[in-house]
């Protein structure tokens, strides 16, 4: 089977040959193994793309590329600090100047009317086009295509920060969720007005919301707007024969019911370390298709070869092959290149 194939077999609920490989590489040994040669700036690009397309079946919507010039700061026309490491970015939190500014800055941001516009339709159109273009470099692997739209709830709360979101969820909780009420529709809208290529098969919708401890939010919060939102998310891809995949990091568990109700369909990246049993999952969620899985906090940098092909054998067994087998959210710089061969050659060993 084709990696597209593979993929396309298991979301229409059959076992394809092997469970397919989905995940993120952001390591440089994987990385120049992978795509036969060092990094370089001039050939990031290339280099990044054949590696992803050659080791997996799928991945998310877009290539991150290292910085050459780790450590490097930046400072916008606000004064907003941003410190590039090779695999991360840090942005300092914008600081309003009170509650009312802040109210005052997002309700102008989200006035209406939320109506589809002609810049609307164009910016959708180029990130199709964009999508399309990049598929056509990337060989045979699936993509998650990501819909453009306003700033998602965890691009809401990592701007100001969590201290400053959670003073703002209590002194003005309408314009929070007006903010998420605005992204959900204005996404809901790009759904509608898509025309999106038949290889798009999988529309994935993120939203960091937890830490390995539990949700960051009270689920009293997220039922108020952001599942409903998600869930007429849902209802708009599955319209168009497509299939949702949910990303978050951390436990999930007071809110999975509710994001299961809302019709997702793929769920990643499920930390171990952080509750999420991928075999506990399965047999309360069967029909999900459970991406990831294979601890990379602790398993994947310092286990041996030999722990982690038994991890990756007992998750595909567990979870009765409704799996795409990767790292519990991304193959980072601390996971050593046998190790990460240790998973991916077990996988491609696996017959069904």
């Amino acid at each position: 089977m084709t990696s597209r194939e593979r993929v396309k077999t298991l979301l229409e609920g059959q076992l394809p040959d092997r469970p397919p490989l989905y995940d993120v590489i952001r390591n440089d040994a994987v990385i120049q193994h992978f795509g036969g040669e060092a990094l370089t700036l001039e050939n990031a690009s290339d280099v990044v793309r054949r590696a992803h397309s050659v080791t997996l079946d799928a991945t998310k919507a877009f290539y991150r590329l290292p910085h050459f010039n780790a450590g490097t700061t930046t400072v916008d026309s606000s004064g907003r600090q941003t410190v590039r490491q090779c695999w991360t970015t840090w942005t300092e939190p914008v600081m309003y100047d009170s509650t009312a500014g802040y109210m005052r800055i997002k309700s102008e941001k989200t006035a209406v009317p939320w109506d589809w516009t002609d810049e609307d339709q164009k910016v959708l159109d180029k990130s199709i086009a964009d999508w399309v273009a990049l598929s056509k470099l990337s060989g045979d692997i699936v993509r998650d295509f990501e819909f453009p739209g306003p700033p998602r709830l965890d691009g809401i709360f990592t701007e100001v920060g969590l201290e400053a979101f959670s003073y703002y969820m209590f002194d003005c909780p309408d314009t929070i969720h007006r903010q998420i009420d605005y992204r959900f529709e204005k996404v809901v809208q790009a759904i509608e007005h898509s025309d999106l290529p038949p290889e798009a098969f999988v529309v994935s919708e993120v939203s960091d919301m937890a830490s390995k401890s539990g949700l960051l939010f009270p689920p009293k919060f997220l039922r108020q707007s952001f599942i409903p939102g998600y869930t007429r998310i849902c209802d708009a891809v599955h319209r168009k024969g497509r299939k949702v995949l949910f990303h978050s990091d951390g436990n999930l568990w007071e809110i999975l019911d509710d994001l299961v109700s809302a019709g997702i369909d793929l769920l990643h990246p499920l930390e171990p370390l952080a509750g999420m049993d991928p075999g506990k999952i399965h047999r309360r969620y069967p029909h999900l298709i459970l991406c990831g899985t294979i601890d990379v906090s602790q398993l994947l940098p310092f286990g041996t070869p030999q722990e982690i092909a038994d991890q990756v054998l007992r998750n595909i067994e567990a979870t009765e092959g409704k799996i795409m087998v990767g790292s519990s959210t991304e193959v980072n710089n601390e996971v050593p290149l046998k190790n990460y061969l240790a998973l991916y050659e077990t996988v491609l060993g696996y017959a069904y």
